[in-house]
């Protein structure tokens, strides 16, 4: 790889460029050692340099333990072999990845040795995008599923109670020129009957007093602010 800004690396380091191997370089790739040799107008080694006084030890990296079933993993690849999309199974009371796959995909062989860029220009036409991860890449809204972690921060920000404030819906929510359509059921709602009847009005009169406390605009953003202040705030991938 080209030497980096902080200067660390040099030309034919290896480098973790994706995944956890990229969020947690740092910590896997360890500590550089030093060995000073003296060598002779022939480049042949000679000895070390006042006897190795001032030579370093390499320190090795530190090790990482993923949370994926491999067994899980193995099923996923399975059931997806000759589709495309992506499967990611988290477990809820830990935030754990049991399992994480796109496809389809490539194998990663072809990114090495003479060929690599000729195979790297292949993946990227090919149509059915093998080089896109799916299960990091693509943007698929959570839907209605993501109201329940809206409700709970809620909650947690006293915003409201299980009981009050209820908040209408007129077939949607309408502030100032955003409007969020939503289906005909019962008005006005508290929180649990907006989570049966899955409110989007509830949901959105449920930001409104973040966004006047925060002055942050109305938009997905402010969702994304508030979720995060909570532990919403995705894995290092």
């Amino acid at each position: 790889m080209e030497a980096d800004e902080e200067g660390y690396y040099i030309r034919g380091d290896y480098v973790g460029k994706l995944g956890v191997e990229r969020s947690y370089e740092k910590y896997l790739r360890g500590e550089k050692g030093v060995e000073i040799l003296l060598r002779d107008a022939h480049g042949r080694i000679q000895g070390r340099y006042m006897d190795g006084e001032y030579d370093r030890p390499s320190i090795p990296g530190k090790n990482l333990t993923l949370s994926l079933d491999i067994d899980l993993q193995i099923l996923g690849e399975r059931l997806l072999k000759n589709k495309i999309g992506s499967i990611v199974a988290i477990e809820p009371e830990t935030g754990e990845i049991l399992c994480l796959v796109s496809s389809p995909n490539y194998d990663p062989h072809l990114m090495i040795g003479r060929q690599r860029g000729k195979n790297h220009l292949m993946l990227q036409r090919d149509k059915q995008k093998p080089l896109l991860n799916r299960a990091l890449m693509g943007v698929y809204p959570p839907g209605s599923t993501f109201k329940t972690a809206q409700g709970l921060t809620f909650l947690q920000e006293g915003i409201i109670t299980e009981q009050s404030p209820s908040f209408p819906c007129s077939r949607g929510f309408h502030y100032g020129r955003l409007t969020v359509g939503c289906h005909a059921h019962g008005s006005p709602l508290p929180l649990i009957p907006a989570i049966a009847t899955s409110c989007n009005s509830y949901f959105c009169w449920g930001a409104v007093p973040y966004v006047r406390r925060s002055q942050v605009r109305f938009t997905a953003e402010c969702h994304h602010s508030l979720e995060r202040s909570h532990g919403f705030s995705g894995i290092r991938l």
